[in-house]
């Protein structure tokens, strides 16, 4: 199976300004229709303003595989007696927010709407939409964090030792990640986003490896092998341990 990504849009349809008139009373009842693909949301209508405001947050989701990352917002006037009127639409290119995140502080933007020009034949009156937008994509429910045990075998006592190292030989730390290495274990322990704790203990992992957990190769360079070659004189055991999520996203809004 192919696992597909996903991003949610989180959008702040915060006020518009400058719309035109309709209608006997020289207002009109605005709101806005967000078209994803085919997701789509709306705001609430805005009755009888020609300046209105909303604050109302909204989310759709965006599929790594989609085809298109164009979001299509369109202004409407709420009609009861007929059709709602196109007032004009606008489309803003997603992929400027994509490393964006709500945890960052959602910006406020002006948008130009172009209207209709039915409405606005001229194309002398644009009218301004504020809107806020961001990126978030989930937090998995789990993650894995490694360390590596590092030792080097020396024919002097023909023993495996971290204490053998030699770093100018380019050997590891006796403890080692990908982000951060020392003299102990828990020096080498990369940092857990907040939100997560340990599932169980650290154990070694039983992948290409002997039967102790550990790796052989002639430096730590590699390439590294599951049982110890005459070349090889350092070793590596690598350390895993599972975080789970503690918790739960509070978005959760329906405004479709």
């Amino acid at each position: 199976m192919v696992q597909v990504h996903k991003r949610t849009l989180r959008i702040v349809a915060e006020k518009a300004s400058n719309l035109p008139s309709s209608g006997l009373t020289m207002l009109s009842d605005p709101y806005l229709v967000f078209e994803l693909g085919k997701q789509q949301c709306r705001t609430q209508v805005a009755h009888k303003t020609l300046d209105p405001t909303w604050r109302e947050e909204l989310e759709l989701t965006i599929l790594e595989d989609n085809d298109s990352s164009l979001l299509i917002i369109t202004l409407y006037d709420h009609n009861i007696m007929q059709p709602d009127e196109r007032l004009g639409q606008l489309v803003i290119d997603l992929k400027q927010y994509y490393h964006t995140s709500p945890s960052q502080g959602v910006k406020m933007e002006v948008f130009t709407c172009q209207l209709d020009q039915h409405v606005c034949p001229s194309y002398t009156i644009q009218s301004d939409i504020v809107l806020g937008i961001s990126m978030e994509i989930p937090a998995p429910s789990s993650i894995w964090t490694r360390v590596w045990e590092n030792q080097r075998w020396t024919p002097a006592t023909g023993g495996w030792s971290k204490d053998n190292l030699i770093p100018i030989l380019g050997d590891r730390k006796p403890w080692s990640s990908n982000s951060s290495e020392g003299d102990h274990f828990k020096d080498a322990i990369p940092v857990v986003p907040e939100g997560y704790k340990p599932k169980g203990a650290w154990i070694f992992n039983l992948s290409c490896c002997d039967l102790d957990g550990w790796r052989y190769a002639a430096s730590f360079s590699g390439p590294w092998h599951a049982s110890m070659w005459m070349s090889d004189v350092v070793r590596c055991r690598q350390w895993v341990n599972e975080y789970q999520s503690t918790e739960t996203n509070p978005f959760n809004n329906n405004n479709k």
